[in-house]
Parts: C-alpha cells; sequence; structure tokens
C-alpha cells in the first residue's frame, strides 16, 4: 500500500498556526512532522496550506516532507464551518455537524488530485497541531489498514491529538464527488443505518487510556502548549519518543488554567417564551440587563486566553438585550470563539440579517417540537410557525452571504411532554440542516419544577466536571458556581469588585476543593444538584 500523510493547515490562521507556535523551543509542525516521519509504512508526508502560511512551513519542514500550496487564502465552506463546530467540540468525534477531528482542514478534491500526483492508494490525515502524535499507533493503523483489503478506510479512536484516519482513493473521490467529510462515515445518518464503526473493521484498536481519556493533546493553542508544556516538563531528552499512554498519565485528570476556558454569560433574564424547563417564569430571577461596560470587561479580560469560549445563555433570550449587536461584535473582537443560544423570536426582524453575518460560530436555537400545540405546551406561546419562518430568514441571509457559518444547532430539550416527537425531530432537523441537539433540562437545584423524563445521573458522584474549565456570570455580573444556580444563591464574586482571575482562582478554586474532598454537602445548591456529571 503506497499511503501518504496529509497534514492540512487549510482550518488554521495566516498568522497563529502550528507553523508560528512554537512548543519547547520548536515549532509544533517540527514536533508533528518528526512523530510522523517514525512511523513505519508511510510513502512521504505532504502539508497542504495556503499561500499565506507557506513561507513559515517551509521553515519548518525538512527533506522527508513537501509543502503544498492550494494558492491564496479563500473561503472554504465545508472547512470553515467544520473549524467551527470543532471549536465546540472536545472529543475526537460526536461535535455539532457530527463532525470529528478528521474532518479538520478537509478538502475532498484537493486530497484526491494531491494523492493522484504522489500515485498514493491512501491518504493518512493527520492534524497539524498532534505535535505528540504516537508513532507506534501511525504504524499500527497501517498495518491494519494493509491488513485489510477490503476496508474503505481505517481510523484511531483516539483523544485529540493523538488520533488518525486512513483512506483508500476510491473513497476520497466519492467523499470529493459529494463534498462531504469523513465524519459522515463514523456518524449516525438517518437515511444510511449502521453499526457502530468502533465495533467495525475499519477500527483501529487503541489502548484503551487512549481511547477513553477526556483530555484533548492537540498543541493548538498557546493555552494547551503551555498546560502540556507543564504537565510533561520531566521528559527532558525522552518527549519526542514518549508514547500516547504515557504523556496520558503524566496530564493527568488535567489542570485548571489561569482563566475558564469556557464562560456562560446571561445578558438579561428577559424572554419572550414562558417555557417549562426555564426559571423565566420566577419573579426571583428578575435581573437588569448586563451593561455594555460589564460585557466589554468580561472580553478584555478573556482576551488572554486564546481558546477562550463565550456563550450567550442564561435564563434570558440574548436577543432581547437592547445592545446585543454591539456585544457581539465586541466579544469577536477580542478573537473568542461564541455561541448564542436563543428562541428566535427578536423584536427587531432585521436583527436576523445582522446575525447571519455577525461571524459568531454557533447558533442554538430552542425548537423543541414537531408541532405547534406540543410548542406551546412546552414553551407557554403559540409560536413555532414564527421559528421557523424566522430559521428560514436565517438560512437565507446565510446563504445569500455564501457562507455556512453560523453554524445553526436547532436544539430540543427532553421532557414529558415532547418526547413522543422527539426521534421524528432528530432525524427531520439532521436532515434538514446536519445537525440536531437533544438537551435534557434540569429543575436548577430543585428552583423549579422537575420536567425531566427521569434521573439521568449515574449512580455513583464524583466531583463536577464543569467546575474545572467553565464559569457562569449572571446579567447583574454576579459570577455563580454555575450556570444551575439562576437564583444566583451561591456568589462567588463580583466582576465590577473582582476579577474574573480572582473569582477563578479564589472562591471557585475553594468550591473545586470541596468537590475533589468529596464534600459537595457543605454548598447547599450542590447538595441538590443531579447535573454534576454534564460535560
Amino acid at each position: 500500500m503506497n499511503a501518504i500523510a496529509t497534514i492540512s493547515m487549510l482550518h488554521e490562521s495566516a498568522a497563529h498556526n502550528s507553523a508560528t507556535r512554537v512548543f519547547r523551543d520548536q515549532l509544533v509542525l517540527e514536533w508533528t512532522l518528526e512523530r510522523t516521519h517514525a512511523a513505519r509504512g508511510l510513502a512521504g508526508i505532504c502539508v497542504v496550506c495556503f499561500d499565506d502560511q507557506l513561507e513559515a512551513i517551509t521553515r519548518a519542514i525538512d527533506d522527508q516532507a513537501t509543502a503544498h500550496s492550494v494558492g491564496p487564502r479563500r473561503s472554504i465552506a465545508t472547512v470553515d464551518s467544520i473549524t467551527a463546530a470543532r471549536r465546540w467540540s472536545d472529543g475526537w468525534r460526536g461535535g455539532l455537524l457530527n463532525s470529528t477531528e478528521f474532518d479538520l482542514g478537509f478538502d475532498g478534491r484537493m486530497l484526491e488530485a494531491l494523492a493522484a500526483s504522489h500515485q498514493a492508494d491512501a491518504v493518512v490525515l493527520i492534524d497539524p497541531a498532534a505535535g505528540m502524535i504516537d508513532p507506534q499507533l501511525l504504524t499500527h493503523l497501517l498495518s491494519h489498514a494493509a491488513a485489510q483489503v477490503d476496508i474503505e478506510f481505517a481510523f484511531l479512536p483516539a483523544a485529540p491529538g493523538f488520533g488518525a484516519m486512513l483512506i483508500r482513493t476510491a473513497l476520497l473521490a466519492r467523499l470529493a464527488g459529494g463534498n462531504l467529510t469523513p465524519g459522515r462515515l463514523l456518524s449516525y445518518q438517518p437515511d444510511a443505518p449502521m453499526r457502530d464503526p468502533l465495533g467495525a473493521a475499519s477500527c483501529a484498536q487503541v489502548p484503551l487510556a487512549v481511547a477513553r481519556t477526556l483530555g484533548r493533546f492537540k498543541l493548538d493553542s498557546q493555552s494547551q502548549i503551555d498546560r502540556c508544556a507543564r504537565a510533561w516538563s520531566g521528559l527532558n531528552g525522552q518527549l519526542i519518543e514518549t508514547s500516547a499512554e504515557r504523556l496520558i498519565a503524566l496530564a493527568g485528570a488535567g489542570e485548571v488554567g489561569a482563566l475558564p476556558r469556557d464562560v456562560v454569560v446571561e445578558l438579561t433574564t428577559t424572554r419572550a417564551t414562558v417555557a417549562i424547563f426555564s426559571a423565566c417564569r420566577d419573579p426571583r430571577v428578575a435581573r437588569a440587563a448586563m451593561t455594555l461596560d460589564t460585557a466589554q470587561s468580561i472580553f478584555e479580560q478573556m482576551a488572554t486566553r486564546d481558546d477562550a469560549r463565550i456563550t450567550f445563555a442564561g435564563v434570558g433570550d440574548p436577543m432581547l438585550h437592547p445592545h446585543f449587536d454591539q456585544i457581539i461584535v465586541a466579544a469577536k473582537s477580542v478573537g473568542a470563539a461564541v455561541h448564542v443560544e436563543t428562541d428566535l423570536l427578536p423584536d427587531d426582524p432585521a436583527s436576523i440579517d445582522r446575525l447571519a453575518a455577525s461571524g459568531i460560530d454557533v447558533l442554538s436555537v430552542h425548537l423543541p417540537a414537531m408541532t405547534p400545540a406540543t410548542y406551546a405546551a412546552v414553551m407557554g406561546v403559540d409560536a413555532l410557525p414564527a421559528v421557523i419562518d424566522n430559521v428560514k430568514l436565517f438560512l437565507t441571509a446565510r446563504a445569500r452571504l455564501g457562507s455556512a457559518t453560523p453554524i445553526l444547532a436547532p436544539t430540543f430539550v427532553k421532557t414529558k411532554v415532547n418526547l413522543a416527537e422527539m426521534e421524528t425531530w432528530y432525524d427531520q432537523w439532521l436532515r434538514a440542516v446536519g445537525t440536531a441537539v437533544i438537551a435534557a433540562p434540569s429543575s436548577f437545584g430543585g428552583a423549579i419544577e422537575d420536567v425531566s423524563v427521569g434521573d439521568m445521573s449515574p449512580p455513583a458522584r464524583v466531583p463536577c466536571r464543569r467546575l474545572a474549565d467553565r464559569m457562569t456570570i449572571l446579567a447583574d455580573g454576579a459570577v455563580v458556581s454555575c450556570e444551575e444556580d439562576v437564583l444566583g444563591r451561591n456568589v462567588m464574586g463580583n466582576i465590577a469588585e473582582r476579577s474574573i482571575a480572582e473569582i477563578w482562582r479564589g472562591s471557585l478554586g475553594r468550591l473545586r476543593v470541596l468537590h475533589a474532598d468529596r464534600q459537595w454537602h457543605a454548598c447547599a445548591l450542590c447538595k441538590d444538584c443531579r447535573e454534576w456529571h454534564r460535560p
């Protein structure tokens, strides 16, 4: 088998990419190339890029790899949408648009032509930021595929930074012809049911620790580089040869950064609906809208974390904030990834056009029903036709811009009222827009009636997963323990008085210690919480 490794940088920017970021005095791309070179069975390595990345790549590659530019930088809809989707996904698969790590930078037509020029039988997809890709796992992938000539692809089901996928050229041609990404082969498709690929011949088994870890090991941001450098600081002179298993063991359960990665910002408690899964009907949550200055302060403080993700959600609908457009512009100006959660029932219909052009990554729209009657029963208003019309307006505006982002993520909060419509709803929206999200409701620690179908929490409690990387800021600037605290009962501080970093390392740090010591009963809200297992 004549297989070449293709390392696509089409999803990375011109200024900050794997050929400019440095890990332990060496370019990230150099690490990726050196570890890939060590795998046995590859016929060559090609780094794919735009013209504006070529000079930096040329400095990183050696005579064992080649650089291939696809020309001046341009927007490629599938690449852009997958890039946005993967910013909000932490595992190797299961993301928005049914995306996987193997979809990043994937352009089927370009890779098909590249394979033909190298007379390759297959391409191996490797992320440029996978500086610690394991050569032994790559060798295993290649030998697994070579031994089973009847499979058209093979993959390593490994944590981000350790995974790779091999695609034979016949399948590559079909993907290119349909403008599809490899994630289609590894995810649920309503019109093409299949067994889970993890149990199929295409799956090249990896050590359990590599498959089950919740960590990310890509060197795709300065925050990740710093975290990995600290975790592996003792491997002087040995790091280049260290296995994925050993790297995972040294990384431990995960380090808490100087700032949270995810910040949930409540802009307002005003909402056009009175959903049964929301606390918006409770008069105790009536808070004044967040000021523009407060929002700007949040973004400026988070700007120092280059992989920050900001979600506008909370009790109210962020689109109903009087300065919503300005706030979005301010959030994007500091380079943060942005997600907006809304009922999509704005006072100003023109705001939908502006939203389509805003540059945010994801627009989650609450659409928890197939029929107007069920929508009204769940959302408290008879507005399903209006929401569907607004979805059409959004998609039309996005298409007019020639863009595939923001990603539209219809969201179904599963309750006793709408459960009968869930499966039909999921398949319909997956066919229509490529993404459908089913979420569980919460009682917010008993603040509202429990409308869930059943208690989904595991039998054995562990420390809350959200405390390590997520912060929630209410409209009045109060930082609470998490987004379950809609009443503001457990305030950690206020950003008008203390910085995000101080609250994160101080009050929230003490709460993390309580959880680590299994003393969550010391916090009244945590004691009664059933959402501690949520990612």
